[in-house]
């Protein structure tokens, strides 16, 4: 189905109260998010990401660039803010506990979702 009415239909049905997109410049893309955030219960709350650049694009410009050039010199600059090592993390405290799932029959699972 098409994204701007499915999308707001399972939110409804799972009664979630979190939506979290990945940020598109693209026009198209823009609009539907639009048109999704239109139709989603009052409180929803809508969290957008920009999980493809190491520094999100509008920290590094408010505006929309006439070319690469001018917003790769404002990138540079933020670059060490953003640019990071991971966190180290810390090893789990419990074993896992659940016995692990079944065999699955993976060309099944993808037919249902594809």
């Amino acid at each position: 189905g098409e994204a701007v009415e499915t999308i707001p239909d399972f939110m409804s049905r799972c009664d979630a109260s979190l939506l979290v997109t990945d940020f598109s410049p693209l026009r198209d893309v823009r609009k539907w998010k639009d048109a999704i955030c239109q139709r989603l219960a009052d409180g929803t709350a809508v969290h957008e990401v920009d999980a493809h650049n190491v520094v999100p694009v509008w920290v590094a410009s408010q505006k929309l660039e006439y070319s690469a050039k001018t917003l790769r010199s404002k990138i540079h600059k933020l670059l060490p803010e953003y640019l990071v090592e991971f966190a180290s993390l810390n090893p789990p405290t419990c074993k896992w506990e659940m016995e692990p799932p079944a065999d699955i029959n993976w060309d099944r699972l993808m037919a249902d979702v594809l």
